[in-house]
């Protein structure tokens, strides 16, 4: 699983879990009956960068030590001083204590997921089929960029699923941040009368729970925009299309 996100985490748990911790949920049955008969004993999470750059939330990242079947490695090594720590912001900061609780942790399950960090893909290889994938080994530069090593090796994999990259695709006329890769807006604000919200404001971070009250504050918005005096009609002028020319 390429990514240190909560995407890749939500793979990797999906991959991990048993047939009875998909009990209430929403996924398809032929899709469960696939998982269960994988024999997947191993999946690793591969990141660039490492435990002080996730963009793992902390419930989600917590979770994933709950599992019946899968438990979380980590190696201590990977870890800057723990002094550290304290210039993460509150949730970044849970979020590393749960990888540091995971490293100092020895459960032994039959499935493992390893945080693999400092770990660059180069390349995917198989004769027809996936079979390896080529990693360079990173450190980070005086910025916090990924920069390759030149040291090499192979993860053995069946499957390898993508967890990066995402980006709110552009709209002609719409101002787009490329570098981002999410509309250009001001707390939600895009253009007059036109607004942005969840990863389409913020980028790829969060989950539904942050994407609810992200909503909320743009509602709050668009009712502050289209008070009397603001020239814009409010609810009456999404009344008067619906209606239609018959109403």
């Amino acid at each position: 699983v390429i990514g240190n996100g909560n995407v890749a985490l939500d793979v990797a748990r999906i991959l991990a879990k048993t047939q009875g911790e998909f009990a209430g949920s929403d996924i398809v049955r032929h899709a469960r009956d696939a998982l269960s008969e994988s024999g997947i004993d191993t999946i690793t999470l591969l990141g660039r960068r490492g435990p002080h750059q996730i963009n793992m939330t902390p419930k989600e990242l917590g979770e994933l030590g709950e599992l019946v079947r899968a438990a979380p490695v980590v190696d201590v090594a990977d870890f800057p001083p723990e002094i550290d720590d304290a210039m993460l912001e509150p949730g970044h900061r849970k979020s590393v204590t749960h990888l540091r609780n995971f490293a100092a942790t020895h459960v032994e399950k039959p499935v493992h997921i390893i945080f693999d960090f400092y770990a660059k893909p180069v390349a995917i290889e198989g004769d027809g089929k996936v079979e390896r994938v080529i990693v360079e080994r990173t450190t980070l530069d005086a910025r916090g960029a990924a920069v390759g090593t030149g040291e090499t090796y192979a993860v053995p994999a069946s499957l390898v699923v993508s967890c990066i990259g995402y980006r709110t695709p552009p709209i002609e006329g719409v101002p787009y941040d490329d570098r981002a890769g999410r509309f250009a807006n001001d707390e939600g604000r895009v253009l007059p009368g036109l607004y942005a919200v969840g990863w389409a404001r913020r980028g790829p971070t969060g989950t539904i729970g942050t994407n609810r009250p992200d909503g909320f504050a743009i509602v709050e918005k668009i009712a502050a925009d289209t008070q009397p005096g603001s020239r814009k009609a409010g609810r009456a002028g999404l009344d008067a299309p619906l209606r239609g020319p018959h109403a």
